[in-house]
Formats: structure tokens, C-alpha cells, sequence
């Protein structure tokens, strides 16, 4: 039971790259005629660049350790494992590794595709196809699906008239990120009046295959009634975005980048967008956006616009200045105030503005009627009386700044050498790897009579079965 714990705690496509990856690790030993011990995840690296497969780097080490744990043995790697991981994938994003392209497929492209490459037979393998591809892009990119949710589902999974009537609704649980099942359906709303409204089309794709389907069929598929695999459905969905666009790099997440893209371009929000990509992080979620998505919003418009109040015209792309009513002034009447400053000891009265009059202490300044500009400062001079303690300071000569350094030693410091770096020696295999025991029922001594009826258990070996 612990086991099957452990197999369940990943998602299939993890399971199936970690198994792979494994898989590559075992044949390693095999072939080379390696014994394992704590170099081998390093010297396994060490060969995953050598022949050209640096993008199974960053899964060495947590797929061996799920399957050491699966297995029972330990699992030891070189104390400078972290560093030769780091230079490695270093390397590999250096030299080997691709920019992956994957164009966004966007509503222009699948309203073009569905109104001008519409095959003129009603009935033939063509309209098949035609009615299967439509369904297809308009579901994928409605849904923001990825191409394991298309094709996983089955005749079961929709629902129509729900939650309203005239709705449909997609049940997608159980995907990537939903490993226990709990997401809820997802409804898709009618478009009046339209030919692209994907209600009307995965309606019609649906009255003409329901003659040979059943609750557990696939819902997309051909007439064999076979689940498609994630190639199949994107080379249907790659044929018919070709014919629009031929230059488009078109792959299986295409119409997920493009279903966020088409949002961020009509301006919806990140919180809009991360529940219809069923996203629960904003950094998940901006990998799927497109910049071209903020030139459709007239960025440069907005950026290149004189001020704030400036108008964005989006129909002809130019900016005009919004119209603003004239504020009235408000005019406040204030009294004149003229100011005369005086430094006479002598010379102490209260200082008056307008009518009101008020007294601040301890302020040698008076407001006259007739301003008085004084073209030197005054004269200040410091009395022994008013200030004793600035006369009795004493000198910088007073000081005895030899009392404030510190002496030196008489016997000079020597550094110590530092100690040399102590290299692990390599450690011997039977620490290592999986623990294998038997029985040994062997009578004991006599010297031990306590441990007679106790069965010894006698290590045998360390190397996992490789």
C-alpha cells in the first residue's frame, strides 16, 4: 500500500517521463558496465550531454530518488553533484538547447477557416473531417485546452442545456492539474446569430456522429470510433491552420496561447483569464500570453500620447484632446502684510496682520506698515555672561590624541597557514544502494544464551538489480 501511495502521488505524464528517464539510467549501468555507487548520477549526466539529450537533466535526480523509494534503497549522489547539475544545465541551455516556437492561433484565423474552407459535398469524408477539425478549434480555443484534454474526452463528459438552457457544458476533470477530480464543469454560452457560435457547431458535429456512439465513446474521433492521440488531433488542427496562414507555427498548445492572447487582446483581466485557463498562478498563466495581444489595445497610442487627458481614438488610431469646461477662478481677498525685521533688544512689539493681532515669544520680529531692508547682517557677538560654556572649551592642543590610538604589540601578529581542504575518500559500494538480507539460522555460542532463539540477519550486498 505504501508503494501504490507513492505511484499515486504523480500525474501520468510525470510517471511516464520519470520512467523514462530511469529507464535511460539502468541501460547507463548496463551497458558501460558500471557498478553504482555515489558517482553515477554525476557520470550519468556527464553522458546525457554527450549525446545530445540535456533536456532529461533536470528530471536525473527526482526520478532516480522516486524510484529508490518505490525499490527500497538509498540513494547517494557526489558531493560536488549540485555543482556538476548547475554547469550542466548551464551547457545545455548554452549550446543544445532550442527556442521552441509555438505560434497562437486566434479567432480570425478559425472564423476564416470555417467560412471559406467549407467542403462543397454535404456527405462525404471531407465534411467529416471539416465537422471534426471545426469542432476542434472552436472547443480548444473556447476552453483553453490543452490537446490531452480534448482528446480524453468521452460522449459522457457534456452536458446540454446546463447550467441554462441553450448552454453546454464540458466536463474536464481529472487534467493536468486536477489529479483528484474536483474541477468543476465548464459552461460555454450561445452566440446569437452567428456561424462561429461553437454551441451550433458542436451541435452539428454531434448529430452526425451520435449514430455510432456511446456514453464511454469519444466524443472526437473518426468514424472508427477511436480516441485520438495528441498527434492525430494536432495534425488536424495544423492542416487548417495552414491553409489560412501558412507561415504559422502551429502545435498542440497553440490554441491555449491563443484563447489567452485573444482575451488579454479585448482587454480582459488576469483574474478572467487564469479561471478560464484554469490557471492557479499569474507567472502559469503569462507564459501563454502573446505581447501581439497589447498591440490590438493601441498601446503605442497610449504610449505616445501628448498627456493624461489626451482622447484615444481606436477607430482611427489618433489621439485628440478631451474637451474641458473652464474652472472658475476663486478669488480669496488678503490684507496686505508688509514685514520690517529689527535685531534692537530694545525694540519689542506685537506684530499685527490686518485687524487681528496675536504675540509669539521669544521671536525678535515685528510687522510695520512701512518695510525696512537691511543691506548688511547684524552684528552678533558672544558674551562670557550669556554663554560661559562656549569661553571654557578647551583647545585642539589640550587633547592627547596619543592616549586615543591604539598601541602596537611588541611581537608582530604571524597568520597561521590555513589547514588544507580534507577530500572525502570514496566511499565503498556496501553503504550504498538497496539492502538485501536472508536468514541465517546458525546455532550461537554458548557465551550468548539470550540471543539463541533470535534469528541474525547477515548483509549481503548493495547494488541495486540494474
Amino acid at each position: 500500500m505504501k508503494g501504490l501511495c507513492i505511484a499515486a502521488s504523480l500525474a501520468d505524464s510525470t510517471l511516464k517521463e520519470y520512467t523514462r528517464v530511469y529507464s535511460h539510467f539502468r541501460a547507463f549501468l548496463f551497458y558501460k558496465n558500471l557498478e553504482y555507487d555515489m558517482y553515477s548520477l554525476s557520470n550519468f549526466i556527464s553522458y546525457l550531454i554527450l549525446i545530445k539529450k540535456g533536456y532529461l537533466i533536470p528530471k536525473v535526480q527526482p526520478a532516480c530518488q522516486y524510484f529508490a523509494q518505490i525499490e527500497g534503497w538509498s540513494l547517494e549522489t557526489d558531493p560536488a553533484f549540485p555543482r556538476i547539475l548547475c554547469g550542466a544545465k548551464k551547457l545545455y541551455s548554452t549550446c543544445d538547447k532550442g527556442t521552441l516556437r509555438r505560434d497562437p492561433v486566434l479567432s480570425d484565423s478559425i472564423r476564416d477557416y470555417i467560412s471559406n474552407h467549407k467542403p462543397d459535398k454535404i456527405i462525404s469524408v471531407e465534411m467529416d473531417v471539416y465537422r471534426l477539425t471545426a469542432a476542434l478549434l472552436v472547443i480548444g480555443f473556447r476552453l483553453l485546452a490543452r490537446p490531452s484534454e480534448l482528446v480524453d474526452l468521452t460522449w459522457s463528459c457534456i452536458k446540454t442545456d446546463h447550467p441554462q438552457p441553450g448552454w453546454i457544458s464540458f466536463d474536464l476533470s481529472g487534467h493536468k492539474t486536477d489529479q483528484l477530480f474536483m474541477d468543476k464543469p465548464n459552461p460555454i454560452e450561445p452566440i446569437k446569430d452567428s456561424e462561429f457560435c461553437p454551441v451550433k457547431i458542436i451541435h452539428d458535429y454531434m448529430e452526425n456522429v451520435k449514430h455510432y456512439k456511446s456514453k464511454e465513446s469519444p466524443l472526437f474521433s473518426h468514424s472508427n470510433n477511436l480516441f485520438l492521440t495528441r498527434d492525430k488531433a494536432q495534425v488536424l488542427i495544423d492542416n487548417a491552420i495552414h491553409k489560412v496562414e501558412p507561415d504559422r507555427k502551429v502545435l498542440g498548445h497553440s490554441l491555449r496561447i491563443g484563447g489567452a492572447t485573444e482575451m488579454l487582446k479585448k482587454g480582459e483581466s488576469m483574474d478572467n483569464i487564469m479561471v478560464a485557463g484554469r490557471w492557479k498562478s499569474q507567472s502559469s498563466a503569462l507564459l501563454y500570453m502573446r505581447r501581439e495581444g497589447l498591440g490590438y489595445q493601441n498601446l503605442s497610442t497610449l504610449m505616445f500620447a501628448k498627456s493624461n487627458n489626451d482622447q484615444i481614438d481606436t477607430t482611427s488610431n489618433s489621439v485628440q484632446p478631451m474637451a474641458t469646461e473652464a474652472t472658475p477662478s476663486i478669488n480669496i481677498p488678503t490684507p496686505p502684510v508688509s514685514l520690517s525685521v529689527s535685531t534692537s533688544d530694545s525694540s519689542r512689539s506685537r506684530p499685527t496682520i490686518g485687524s487681528e493681532s496675536f504675540h509669539k515669544p521669544n521671536r525678535r520680529a515685528r510687522i510695520s506698515d512701512t518695510p525696512e531692508i537691511h543691506s548688511t547682517p547684524p552684528k552678533t557677538t558672544i558674551s562670557s555672561k550669556s554663554h560661559p560654556e562656549i569661553l571654557d572649551l578647551p583647545t585642539p592642543v589640550d587633547f592627547d590624541y596619543s592616549s586615543l590610538m591604539r598601541k602596537k604589540s611588541e611581537k608582530p601578529i604571524v597568520k597561521q597557514p590555513s589547514q588544507p581542504i580534507q577530500i572525502p575518500k570514496r566511499v565503498d559500494n556496501k553503504n550504498i544502494g538497496p539492502r538485501i538480507y536472508r536468514v541465517d539460522s546458525s546455532d550461537s555460542s554458548d557465551e550468548e544464551p539470550i540471543k539463541q532463539s533470535r534469528t541474525r540477519l547477515t548483509k549481503l550486498g548493495t547494488k541495486p538489480n540494474c
